[in-house]
């Protein structure tokens, strides 16, 4: 059996080990989700397991800007849409105006 001391330090380094992986899988899933990364990261230390299943359940927090609302994109959904004829050039214009003004 390994000395007392050497045995706590084994255990230390395993469960050190251990929160690092905790703490970049929570950091991963959290960005993925649109949550604070390093909040979530420092929980993965601290709780491990528990932390990432909470995680896994909460919902995401991503907006509708986060997947597409980018004007530039949108921009360029609509000359691909006046392009392809689906809207007339009156009606992209009219759409342009509206995203440029911001309304």
């Amino acid at each position: 059996m390994l000395p007392d001391t050497t045995f706590l330090v084994v255990i230390f380094i395993i469960a050190t080990v251990f929160g690092i992986g905790f703490a970049l899988t929570c950091a991963r899933m959290a960005e993925s989700k649109g949550k604070n990364r390093k909040v979530w990261g420092v929980a993965g230390f601290l709780f491990g397991a528990i932390a990432v299943a909470i995680l896994a359940v909460t919902p995401s927090q991503k907006t509708a800007n986060d997947e597409g609302s980018d004007p530039v994109n949108l921009l360029r959904n609509l000359e691909e849409s006046r392009d392809k004829g689906e809207i007339t050039e009156e009606e992209f214009q009219e759409q342009k105006n509206l995203l440029i003004s911001g309304k």
